[in-house]
């Protein structure tokens, strides 16, 4: 009898670089979900929790099978086929990478990312800033865990 595969989650930010000086603001986020959706959909990347700013990316992958670095390298190469198209990045980008990569270890900032209950304690102010960002944030998950449908597919919500 075969057990289910249990899910792994691995949770990044991803700092955009200078691309996105040449868009408004909620362009550079919508491209950003576009770029995810694609993933989501042609990648077969599941996603469990995000937050789109203009400078970084916040992500939450659920992981059945499959390497989260290869997903995050098709986003970025989806990315950089998206700015080609747009005329917003020279064919030879002297290699500078559109999105800098790093682990995301703030264990607050992943719970609200992915609809888990955060206690809030009076005295931590970072908590609290957190919190507003994400429940304020018109790019994040925490729309879809509210029972909202927010601009990227979250794996294991139906709409």
């Amino acid at each position: 009898m075969n057990a289910a595969v249990k899910p792994l989650f691995h949770s990044f930010y991803l700092q955009t670089s200078n691309w996105t000086s040449a868009f408004s603001d909620r362009t550079v986020k919508i491209i950003i979900a576009e770029g995810l959706n694609y993933c989501t959909e042609k990648e077969g990347m599941r996603i469990a929790g995000y937050l789109i700013t203009v400078k970084i990316l916040f992500i939450v992958l659920e992981l059945r099978h499959g390497n989260a670095e290869e997903l995050l390298a098709a986003f970025e190469l989806w990315l950089s086929r998206k700015l080609r198209e747009f005329g917003k990045l020279p064919a030879d980008d002297s290699g500078r990478p559109l999105l800098i990569r790093g682990v995301l270890r703030d264990e607050q900032l992943i719970r609200l990312l992915t609809g888990r209950q955060v206690l809030l304690p009076y005295t931590d102010k970072k908590l609290l800033r957190l919190k507003e960002l994400v429940s304020h944030a018109d790019f994040c998950s925490a729309i879809d865990y509210s029972g909202a449908r927010g601009p990227v597919s979250v794996s294991g919500i139906t709409y």
